[in-house]
């Protein structure tokens, strides 16, 4: 996946700096997140239909331009999860999502399925935009702490449930 990742991320440099002729002015041309998700879309390379990787450039840039104090206009508010293969893997673990045999049988072999991957990260969102709604926090905040979540789950070695196989690496 590495060479692939890599590829991505050529592309992607090529891209911006043909359409972003001085990075130092990137954020008084693109002063919003919706004219960055223009520049994102335009470029091909965020073809997912749960725009996960879009959505996580808009946060970075937020840190980024919160960072250097630079204004900044992202509404994360109107941002759903980011629908990683992590975030319903740790509902499962939480017991939040409880999977049918035949879906526990697809993780446990590792199986590829995109009607289960598909449901799985709709899951994800739709249950993420609820815990948002119910502590009046964002999604994309709920989207985060499940994410570290599943990092210290991962890492300590308690994680319970297998992660799902993807069919794409558009995410």
């Amino acid at each position: 996946d590495d060479e692939e990742r890599v590829r991505r991320l050529q592309t992607m440099a090529a891209y911006l700096n043909e359409k972003v002729k001085y990075i130092s002015k990137f954020f008084d041309i693109y002063a919003n997140a919706n004219a960055v998700h223009e520049l994102l879309h335009e470029s091909g390379l965020f073809d997912d239909v749960f725009h996960k990787r879009c959505q996580i450039v808009l946060l970075w840039l937020g840190i980024v331009a919160s960072d250097a104090n630079i204004a900044f206009d992202l509404k994360k508010d109107l941002l759903t999860a980011m629908a990683d293969y992590r975030l319903p893997q740790t509902l499962c673990h939480l017991g939040v999502i409880r999977l049918t045999p035949e879906g526990e049988e697809l993780l446990r072999n590792e199986i590829t399925d995109r009607e289960f991957e598909r449901d799985m990260r709709s899951a994800a969102i739709e249950i993420c935009s609820r815990i948002a709604f119910a502590t009046g926090m964002s999604s994309a905040d709920v989207d985060t702490i499940l994410w570290n979540l599943s990092q210290d789950l991962i890492a300590s070695g308690a994680m319970s449930v297998p992660a799902m196989r993807v069919v794409t690496r558009s995410y």
